[in-house]
């Protein structure tokens, strides 16, 4: 069967080129081939397949046209096909020589030298011999390319939206035993991700476990369902949030500056989509004068944001404003005498004591501010209830400057 569950049948006189007793003689059960498609019944949804090199070896133009297929043109250039066949010519002999290294003798899958596996003492069948070297694939999936990187990343780019989500497949050049997928995230980005393979028949086959992290996926189908469909959720997630903005990264911080200067008291962020990693996205905030960022990543899973995946961008979000440092940070520390101090002041309404107010409140550079409790969140949201503990308390005469009374340690300039 062809991947697909599409069965294939290999007649006996296309088995070899020269005369086949038994179809034993040639192949084995269980064996991946690689043959050449010479006919499709439609009407028994099934295909006849040839392993003769000598059809290998043949020009498009020397097959004989199927009766089914309306005639050709008068106007068809056949010139121009004849110039197609010779450019594939060099990928045909590649092709052959992928088919050799399979085959390798009169029987394929056999003993027969660089072949597959032979027969043990005992009579059980040894495990196939493997060259190491990385080959060309015998794989009819309609994403598999055996193409090169270049040549991947253009025939993508060049379909444009359409192919916008979709991912394309082809044999990486690192090692015999890994893919390359080549995965478009939008348009004019691509992330390519690396699959490895186990269980490998032959080098030509792909394995029948393909591993990404530590995930495993039993075949190509598989892995497009359960990987590269959700990872498509979650890129639209993020372009549909209301904190997304479709630009670049330096225009997202020209905003997040503007916005601060209007508004000194607020914190301001936005997600974007990184420039430097494809198929990452970049939360980009701005807290005091510089923009500061942190690096998103997708996966099948959710989102992930340091040691965490979250199952949403909002969660995400939430536990951002309770710690931007990031997941695993210790997060920010509010000293008590400041928070009394910046407490005491917006609640008492007093002017003699604003500057020592606002000197405290900025010794702590993540701790809310005076301005946050009268004005409202520096979220965007409802202001946060005042910390738990006493509520500072003084008695000053008309004539006297206040004197405070503080169940913790005052801030220098304060009397107990």
């Amino acid at each position: 069967k062809l991947e697909g569950d599409v069965p294939g049948f290999i007649p006996l006189r296309n088995l070899a080129d020269d005369h086949v007793e038994s179809a034993e003689d040639i192949v084995s059960v269980g064996t991946v081939v690689t043959a050449l498609i010479t006919q499709v019944k439609m009407d028994h949804m099934c295909v006849d397949l040839s392993l003769k090199k000598e059809d290998f070896k043949k020009k498009s133009s020397e097959w004989e046209r199927p009766a089914s297929l309306p005639p050709l043109d008068d106007f068809f250039d056949r010139m121009a096909a004849l110039k197609i066949d010779e450019e594939k010519d060099k990928e045909r002999e590649a092709r052959l020589e992928a088919l050799r290294l399979t085959i390798g003798g009169t029987k394929i899958g056999g003993d027969a030298q660089g072949g597959g596996g032979g027969v043990n003492a005992d009579g059980s069948s040894a495990p196939a011999r493997r060259s190491g070297k990385v080959t060309r694939r015998a794989c009819a999936h309609p994403a598999f390319r055996n193409a090169q990187h270049d040549k991947l990343n253009q025939e993508l780019k060049e379909a444009g939206d359409a192919m916008v989500g979709e991912a394309l497949i082809r044999p990486s050049n690192r090692s015999c035993d890994s893919l390359n997928i080549h995965w478009m995230v939008r348009g004019g980005c691509i992330k390519v991700i690396e699959v490895l393979e186990e269980d490998k028949d032959t080098d030509a086959s792909i394995g029948n476990r393909l591993i990404i992290k530590k995930e495993t996926y039993g075949s190509i189908e598989e892995l497009m369902g359960r990987y590269i469909a959700p990872m498509n959720d979650r890129v639209e997630e993020v372009q549909h949030h209301r904190k997304f903005l479709d630009k670049l990264e330096d225009e997202v911080d020209d905003k997040l500056h503007l916005m601060k200067k209007s508004n000194p008291a607020g914190v301001f962020y936005f997600i974007c989509w990184s420039e430097s990693y494809p198929g990452y996205v970049s939360l980009r905030f701005i807290m005091s004068r510089t923009a500061r960022h942190h690096t998103i990543g997708i996966s099948p899973d959710g989102f992930v944001w340091g040691p965490k995946t979250y199952d949403s961008m909002d969660r995400l979000m939430n536990d951002f404003k309770k710690n931007p440092a990031g997941p695993g940070a210790r997060p920010p520390n509010r000293p008590s005498g400041s928070s009394t101090s910046s407490m005491s002041t917006s609640r008492q309404g007093t002017g003699g004591r604003t500057d020592e107010s606002n000197t405290s409140s900025r010794q702590s550079r993540w701790g809310a501010r005076s301005g946050d409790v009268a004005g409202g969140s520096r979220w965007g949201a409802s202001a946060r209830p005042p910390p738990p503990g006493p509520p500072p308390s003084f008695a000053a005469p008309p004539s006297q400057p206040p004197t405070f009374s503080y169940t913790s340690n005052a801030p220098p300039g304060y009397t107990r």
